[in-house]
């Protein structure tokens, strides 16, 4: 559950994508990624929800609004889960691994369609109205780039600059929303694990230790996705 900036509770339960509001998320986020952001009006986007601009303006104020709400969607949630797996107290190889794993499960699963939210290289659009979401996404980059510097000095993986690495991970997070389409898989399937497993095999200083990462990965997917169930997230209604 999150919260536009018109002050409005968003909830993306199966039961709640018919609201209004999230109406007008799905059709929005279709629109930017047929015709890109600047290509899509508010009229286009009241248009294929069915309802009038003045009801779309009740709801969000403007067409910035509607992307930032799409964009806290997916932030909030990355920002949540990679700071959960950045506490605990694997190896640098696991934390990076059940973040591709639990990242991509996501892209597969969000309800909206992701591929016009973001420009390329994983990057929020310019704009004032957007920097609150474009420096969560840093501090996520940020975490990623820390966690392959650390297994590098460790001994974990071989010699190579975190920012390619980083890059490496957003053009594979990208490639993952294209490849989806515009609708959510009904099950993530097995790309949730072949390109984890790809990305880091290639990174360990000694590949057959992949074996255990996953091991330890998988345990530690299982305690994240725990404490990011609905039960255990404060809503905006509960603060």
């Amino acid at each position: 559950m999150s919260r536009n900036p018109n002050g409005v509770t968003l909830k993306t339960s199966a039961d709640d994508l018919q609201s209004t509001p999230n109406r007008i998320l799905s059709e929005a986020s279709k629109l930017f990624s047929l015709h890109g952001f600047h290509g899509t009006s508010t009229r286009d986007i009241a248009l294929a929800v069915g309802i009038r601009q003045p009801s779309l303006f009740h709801h969000f104020a403007t067409k910035h609004a509607i992307l930032a709400a799409l964009l806290d969607l997916d932030l909030d949630v990355l920002d949540r889960r990679i700071r959960l797996i950045d506490r605990s107290h694997e190896s640098s190889a696991v934390k990076l691994h059940c973040h591709l794993v639990l990242d991509i499960v996501h892209i597969l699963e969000f309800p909206f369609d992701v591929r016009g939210l973001y420009e390329k290289n994983e990057e929020v659009p310019d704009g004032p109205e957007f920097s609150a979401q474009r420096k969560k996404l840093a501090g996520v980059h940020k975490r990623i780039k820390a966690m392959v510097e650390n297994a590098v000095t460790k001994g974990e993986f071989v010699d190579i600059d975190p920012e390619l690495v980083r890059q490496l991970v957003s053009a594979a997070f990208i490639g993952v929303m294209w490849t989806r389409g515009p609708f959510p898989a009904r099950r993530a399937n097995k790309r949730a694990d072949e390109l984890p497993n790809f990305i880091v095999r290639g990174l360990l200083a000694d590949p057959t230790s992949l074996g255990e990462v996953i091991e330890h990965s998988r345990q530690l997917q299982a305690v994240v996705t725990a404490e990011l169930s609905p039960a255990r997230i404060p809503t905006s209604d509960s603060r």
